[in-house]
Parts: C-alpha cells; structure tokens; sequence
C-alpha cells in the first residue's frame, strides 16, 4: 500500500518517521520504521532508509507499506459476564485490563474474540469488530452494548451519532471537588504525542462533560460524569483540563500520586493498576420496541476495596 504527502509548514524540520505516523492512520511508528528499513521512503525522488531524515516544508514523501499482519478476530473462549440479553442486542460488563478488539500489539484475548465465542454470525463493519458498536479503554470498565444484528448495529450507530444513549461513569478524581463541574472543551490528538489526546480549541471536536460530587473521600472525590458526546479519553482529559485528573491514570495525570497531598496513597493508587474509571448506566429507546430501557451496574471488587482503604 502506498501513500505520498506534501510537507505542510507545521511539519517544518519533523522526522520523517514521526511524520508518516501522524499522517497515517492504524499504523504504529515502529510499522513506519520497519518499511522504511525494507522498502525506504522516497523524498523528492530520493530513496532513504532512514527514519530520522528530517523534513522540510514542501517536500514531497511517498512511502510503500510493508503488507501488515492479517488482522480478524478469532473465537476464543474467554470469560464474559453479560448482563442482559435478547434476540437484538446484549449489554456485557467489561473487566479492566480487557482490550475490546483486535489491533497490533494485542491480536487475541480481547472482547471481541470472546464475543464471537459466545454469540454467532455477530454484526460488524470489518473483521475486527465484531458486534463493537462503541469501546472503552483497556483500563476501564463497565457496560457496553453489542448488538447481534446488523440493522440493529446500523440502529445503534445511528443513537451514537445523535447522541440519543445517556452514558454515565463513576470517576475518583485526585483533590477536593466541591461543586458541579461543567466542562465543555474540544479534544483532538495531542500533537506532541500520538498515544494522547489534548484540549485543541484550533482542531478539536466539541466535546462536553459533567462531574457531579458524591462523597470526598480523604484527598479524593468520587464523581458521577455523564458525557454529552464521546471523545478518545474524553474524561481522562478533561478531569486532567480541570486539574483533578482520574486517580490511576498516570498519562493524563503523570506523577500526581507524588504530590505532598497524595504521597502517602501512593503504593495503594500504583497497586490498583488501573484507572478508578467504570461505565456504570446506560439509558436508550430499545431498538425495536422503541420503549426506554435502562442499565446499571455496581463498581467492581477492586475500586470497592480501594475506596474502603481509603476511610480506613
């Protein structure tokens, strides 16, 4: 697969790896290096083998991508607890540390694999996701929909996209948060590193948050957060943006548990290994009967027992 690009300003003096991962989407930046080092990448005409060749506005740079590694998802039989289920649709509850599809890095265990293994002919928009019609991430838990036809996904994606299912979580946030927070700011890729997101008043999509206080807890707040729209990370950024980042995420709240305040949490947050983030209500109109329905699940063991440790 080949792909060709014209160095933009912005991109001035970039290395060309860096640049070709930003551009390319579902391509790590060790894929980019890799044929880079097989095929080389072609710089105004100019074959180079190396990633670090720097760029300059106006260049023109074309690269032939190695063939990837043939991605689907596999049945596997793999613990799922579902929590409701019928002909149309099913609602799972999906542990922490679970990756909900396919894709490099983590080609099986992943709760599409265990989906196929349960449920058959299972709907989807490619091999990878088979019945995923929205995710969390892999340190998150909670309730997700799957539905088990295809004009039920088509129905599903079509909520999403209107914004007509009521999603809500249960957050602990580092520090004291004494009122409703309202957030409302755009997210985009962090441009300084693709792995994150960023608030990006310039590029970003409009993106809105509710943090609403239940109990402070010691130096923490417990928080239910219902999201208007659904942004990668959104919540993990925008608790960051208000300076009360989730407790256990060091990527958007990097080093908070060292902090005067918190450094004596400090072993309980780095042994919880996972974000205190869990997808706990879902609300829609049933795709078929059109009648409300509604979905609720209670926090697992792990941030149980960690909010307990807290009070002790």
């Amino acid at each position: 697969m080949s792909f060709s690009f014209i160095v933009e300003e912005k991109d001035n003096l970039k290395r060309v790896d860096l640049f070709l991962a930003e551009k390319i989407e579902n391509i790590s930046r060790s894929e980019i290096l890799s044929s880079i080092k097989v095929n080389g990448v072609i710089i105004n005409g100019k074959i180079y083998k190396k990633g670090g060749i720097k760029l300059k506005s106006g260049d023109n740079v074309t690269i032939n991508l190695l063939p990837q590694r043939e991605l689907s998802a596999k049945p596997q039989d793999i613990p799922i607890e579902i929590v409701y289920k019928d002909e149309f649709f099913a609602i799972v509850n999906k542990k922490a540390g679970m990756v909900v599809h396919p894709a490099p890095g983590n080609y099986e265990g992943t709760l599409a694999n265990g989906l196929m293994y349960y449920f058959k002919n299972l709907p989807g928009y490619d091999d990878l996701r088979p019945g995923i019609v929205h995710r969390l991430d892999k340190l998150t838990s909670g309730l997700l929909i799957i539905p088990l036809k295809k004009d039920v996904l088509e129905k599903f994606s079509k909520y999403f996209k209107e914004r007509n299912i009521e999603k809500k979580y249960l957050a602990l946030l580092y520090g004291r948060l004494e009122n409703e927070r309202k957030v409302k700011v755009p997210i985009g890729r962090d441009r300084r590193n693709r792995v994150k997101m960023a608030v990006d008043f310039d590029k970003g999509r409009a993106a809105s948050s509710i943090f609403t206080p239940i109990e402070i807890i010691e130096d923490f707040t417990l928080v239910d957060v219902k999201i208007h729209s659904g942004r990668t990370h959104q919540i993990r950024v925008h608790a960051s943006h208000i300076n009360h980042p989730v407790v256990g995420d060091d990527l958007y709240g990097k080093n908070f548990y060292k902090r005067e305040e918190f450094r004596k949490y400090r072993n309980r947050i780095l042994n919880l290994k996972r974000y205190f983030l869990h997808a706990y209500f879902l609300k829609f109109n049933h795709p078929v009967s059109g009648k409300e329905v509604k979905f609720e699940i209670g926090l697992p063991e792990e941030l149980r027992d960690f909010l307990e440790g807290l009070k002790v």
